[in-house]
């Protein structure tokens, strides 16, 4: 196979979003937050008054954003709605929906176009702590306008999402070495070649060879998958590459089609890779969010102690506050 351009983490997420998804682990594009954690955001929302402004950091597909729009319904408080984020965000089906947002993507939180003094409200769910927080913390406070409230949900060492991760990034490791994308496209051009000459596979030892290599890796990551409570990422990989060899699947593509599927499996892993590494290494415990408060008050802002938002007694995110 030819030589793949992997993605780099701002391009990772960047490619995310662009699919149209608007959290981290969803199934489909109509999901969103919900239970304790949109709880916790239409409380927020709940304070702003008339001809506020709220900007979002670290903005994504705008999943919090969407909440606070909802939240105050037809009537719309003259409010001003900003996000902000460092991926690329120009296909986001979400915002070309809500043309009064003001998108500024390509953009870090530590030096935004915003004016001094102009926010009065800045929320960020799993944005924040992504940034370089000291800079970021004197940034926020620049922007804030006098009484102007932060409100954070930031990733927590022990989450769930945090679990999550590891297992997924636990997965990845595991397909990788089965080495089960060389076998898929080892024998993709084995068979192709016999078909070519009329040949049928069966009685060809090197794609029998191939073929039994690719059941015995495939069975072996089953195995490992049903010791896991979520082996989401192995059942997608299996199912993607058992497809090219299915007839009322692939049997109309190409060669070069079927081994441009193998190509973008690697890509989106990798990709995927990414985004978990970038996520585990986001979540923080008890020293790590205290570490930030420290920072928020030391650009000069009055920071509420931080408190672990819970869902059925699991842990969700940390739920970091400050006033201006």
């Amino acid at each position: 196979m030819k030589p793949l351009h992997l993605p780099h983490t701002s391009d990772a997420w960047s490619n995310y979003w662009k699919k149209g998804f608007s959290t981290t682990f969803v199934s489909d594009e109509t999901d969103t937050y919900s239970g304790a954690t949109r709880d916790h955001w239409l409380e927020v929302f709940s304070h702003l008054n008339v001809g506020n402004s709220v900007v979002d950091l670290g903005t994504g597909n705008g999943a919090i954003l969407e909440i606070g729009i909802s939240s105050v319904g037809a009537d719309q408080k003259q409010l001003t709605w900003i996000a902000v984020d460092y991926a690329d965000l120009a296909n986001s089906k979400f915002y070309r929906g809500h043309p009064e947002i003001q998108v500024h993507d390509h953009t870090s939180i530590e030096d935004t176009p915003l004016a001094d003094e102009s926010v009065d409200l800045a929320v960020s769910q799993f944005g924040f702590e992504y940034s370089d927080t000291e800079k970021a913390s004197i940034e926020l406070s620049r922007f804030l306008a006098p009484g102007a409230r932060f409100r954070a949900a930031i990733h927590h060492a022990d989450s769930s999402i945090s679990l999550h991760s590891k297992s997924a990034l636990q997965q990845i490791a595991w397909c990788q070495r089965s080495e089960l994308t060389q076998t898929s496209v080892k024998l993709l051009r084995r068979l192709s070649k016999l078909n070519k000459s009329n040949r049928d596979p069966r009685s060809d030892p090197r794609a029998e060879e191939l073929k039994s290599f690719f059941n015995q890796m495939a069975e072996r990551l089953n195995g490992y998958g049903d010791q896991m409570p979520d082996a989401s990422h192995i059942g997608y990989f299996l199912n993607e590459l058992g497809s090219l060899f299915n007839p009322e699947r692939a049997g109309e593509l190409s060669l070069h089609q079927k081994i441009g599927i193998v190509e973008q499996l690697e890509i989106d892993t990798r990709g995927y890779e990414r985004r978990m590494v970038s996520m585990l290494n986001a979540g923080l415990d008890n020293a790590g969010v205290e570490m930030i408060c420290d920072q928020l008050s030391s650009a000069g802002l009055k920071v509420d102690l931080p408190v672990a938002i819970e869902s059925e007694s699991a842990k969700m995110a940390w739920k970091v506050g400050a006033t201006k």
